[in-house]
């Protein structure tokens, strides 16, 4: 059984009545004795965008119906170029000097709604195909339909334009879009992980960040993909720390170091970087910082090897071994996830170690 809820009651929008079905109206014809589909009918209509500014191009292709038809292939990559291949609206925008900077803005500009239009239930697998047939019968519900899928596939061809049109002068702002994107993204329905494998579309790229003080130019990857980690591996790892508080499940995309270091430096981007051995020494030597060998204060940055974290506690007992007093930290456990816990109280913790804590 399929329980679905509505978000009202919406007529078809005008451009899609007129321009997404007009061609269908038509019968289709014929070339060599074999039939056009309503599809290759209904994009021979944008065959000439020639005298279309870029802006009404971008605005047109959220009205392109058969945006959805990226969800037809196994991967990004594929579904991207098959969709370019037979769209003329993209292989037009992509043909422009302005496609960069008018892609961009409207990505910017574009609000993902939080919560879709028709939601699915399901109880009965059985039930779920007649249902679906029932709702596609529907006019009201199969419009509605076509406009949720075109949420997640306007956003992904957007991005993807982004991808080939980018230059390294433009490099950083498409990484400062993406990341606030993917902010959005994880406060909307259509891109919660249950539903959406194009969440989890990556750009990867170098980036250039400096360190806060002495300004060392450090070139790091940048992944624009925010993927789960498997939380029940990550569960059975937190059974064996009692003292330990899981705060959020993180992403695997970024590591402890760029948690520790680059989260107030860098907020957009610190959750697409992961930090090196290398790259973390930049940040440890810089002057901005400077360190001791026990934390007078919260906040500290506490490094010791292969491990970063943020002090939460100077030093308070723990309990759950023998009472000795120890600082608290928040860390990131590798590429999973976010846990408030006693220093000993963690997989990485080295007793022949003593940590240093960074301070500013």
């Amino acid at each position: 059984m399929i329980c679905i809820r509505v978000r009202g009651l919406i007529v078809f929008f005008i451009l899609l009545a007129t321009v997404g079905f007009c061609s269908m109206d038509s019968a289709s014809s014929a070339e060599d004795g074999i039939p056009k589909s309503a599809r290759e009918e209904y994009e021979e209509n944008y065959a000439d965008l020639s005298g279309v500014s870029t802006n009404e191009l971008v605005s047109i292709l959220f009205e392109y119906s058969y945006l959805s038809d990226v969800f037809a292939y196994g991967s990004g990559v594929e579904a991207f170029e098959s969709l370019t291949g037979r769209c003329q609206i993209i292989q037009e925008i992509m043909s422009r000097t302005d496609c960069f900077d008018v892609v961009l803005n409207a990505y910017k500009e574009y609000m993902i709604p939080k919560h879709r239009i028709v939601r699915y239930s399901y109880s009965d697998a059985e039930h779920s195909i007649s249902d679906i047939n029932q709702m596609l019968e529907n006019p009201i519900l199969r419009n509605q339909i076509v406009q949720d899928g075109k949420v997640e596939a306007y956003v992904f061809v957007l991005e993807n334009i982004l991808f080939k049109s980018v230059s390294s002068q433009n490099k950083e702002l498409l990484h400062q879009a993406i990341a606030t994107k993917f902010l959005e993204k994880s406060d909307s329905e259509y891109f919660s992980a249950s539903d959406s494998g194009l969440m989890l579309t990556s750009y990867v790229s170098s980036v250039t960040i400096l360190t806060p003080a002495d300004h060392v130019a450090v070139s790091v990857t940048f992944d624009s993909a925010q993927t789960s980690p498997n939380m029940a591996h990550w569960a059975s790892i937190l059974a064996n720390y009692p003292g330990s508080s899981l705060l959020s499940w993180g992403y695997t995309e970024y590591n402890c170091h760029s948690y520790a270091w680059l989260k107030d430096l860098y907020p957009s981007l610190y959750q697409h970087v992961k930090l090196n051995w290398t790259q973390l020494n930049y940040f440890r030597s810089d002057s901005y910082y400077s360190h001791e060998s026990s934390p007078s204060s919260v906040g500290r940055i506490v490094y010791w090897t292969g491990h970063s974290g943020i002090i939460t506690n100077t030093y308070i007992a723990n309990p759950y071994n023998h009472d000795i007093p120890e600082p608290k930290m928040t860390s990131k456990w590798n590429d999973g996830p976010i846990v408030n816990h006693y220093m000993s109280e963690c997989p990485y913790y080295n007793s022949g170690v003593v940590p240093t804590y960074y301070y500013h």
